[in-house]
């Protein structure tokens, strides 16, 4: 059974996609590295680091006097299971209204789209 853990915060979403950018990162890395699109303090980016190495979402090992933090789950993963509780909470598990609103809003680019008619495809040959 896969492991649960808590939801992201929009902020810990901004944090967590600073740490698999930069892999193996410390607290000043990501503060610099977010420095540009949010106002926030040092100790703000350390505590919520901490907070998703609590949750499970970060691993921490201190070199010297430095704690140095790596992602435990993939971006790809979190983000599958965020979309399936969206699609579950919006629209009781249907994945196929966010697509048609994807395609209908101009959304996907024409690769996205070739790659969507292909994976059905390779679907219905399986049928």
């Amino acid at each position: 059974m896969a492991e649960k853990r808590p939801e992201l915060s929009d902020a810990e979403w901004v944090v967590m996609k600073a740490v698999w950018r930069l892999k193996k990162t410390n607290v000043r890395e990501v503060y610099e590295d977010l420095t540009h699109s949010h106002n926030w303090a040092y100790n703000t980016v350390r505590t919520m680091m901490e907070r998703l190495r609590e949750k499970g979402y970060l691993s921490a090992k201190k070199i010297g006097n430095t704690f140095f933090y790596q992602p435990r789950v993939s971006q790809r993963k979190i983000s599958m299971g965020a979309l399936e509780r969206f699609a579950d909470k919006v629209f009781n598990g249907a994945i196929g209204p966010i697509v048609a609103h994807l395609i209908q809003q101009d959304k996907l680019s024409d690769a996205e789209v070739e790659e969507i008619k292909r994976l059905l495809e390779e679907e219905e040959g399986e049928s």
